[in-house]
């Protein structure tokens, strides 16, 4: 017969062939620690999304900041975004193929969905794979003035209303940084 260190029947001596447990984690305990680890991991990943400048590292070592030099938006007067990707791994990272000077992106998250924000950005037109080599970083400033694209094609691209709007800075569909609001007048 086993006993638990709670059971305080006659604790003096156990019995011939009894074991006594004792200060044995039960079930309760364990299922405990576990859910208060779960909740602590994504309470960790929750901040992170809503502070600026926080990144979370991607599996395949490309690591994306984006940081605002200006909160504000407007028409006429444009957020600037600093967005950088660095290869934390050992191998070369690719994320696609464009332009060799405007390889870096921003996304804006509405509802969950999140759509490309053209820029107005004066690119190259030549063509080159996006990639970067072990311990290789790039970065790219990009002005915001409240456009998205919900679409392939021109006449996609449409002006958001004024409100405050959660901006990503992006390579490709490889990687992304950590949300952070840019409020649009």
């Amino acid at each position: 017969m086993n006993r638990s260190a709670g059971d305080h029947r006659d604790m003096e001596s156990p019995a011939e062939g009894e074991v006594i447990v004792a200060n044995a984690p039960g079930r309760h305990a364990i299922l405990c620690a576990s859910g208060y680890l779960l909740l602590a991991v994504c309470l960790l990943l929750a901040g992170c999304l809503l502070v600026p400048g926080c990144t979370l590292l991607a599996p395949h070592g490309l690591l994306v900041e984006a940081v605002a030099v200006d909160a504000v938006a407007a028409p006429d007067n444009p957020a600037m975004v600093r967005v950088t990707a660095t290869n934390t791994g050992s191998t070369t990272v690719t994320w696609g193929r464009g332009s060799s000077t405007c390889q870096l992106h921003l996304r804006v998250r509405i509802d969950g969905v999140e759509y490309f924000a053209p820029d107005g950005r004066v690119c190259t037109r030549d063509l080159r794979t996006h990639a970067l080599g072990p311990g290789e970083s790039r970065t790219e400033g990009i002005d915001w003035s409240g456009w998205i694209q919900r679409g392939e094609g021109p006449d996609t691209r449409e002006r958001l209303a004024p409100g405050k709007y959660e901006l990503l800075g992006a390579a490709g569909h490889v990687a992304h940084s950590a949300a952070m609001l840019i409020e649009l007048r």
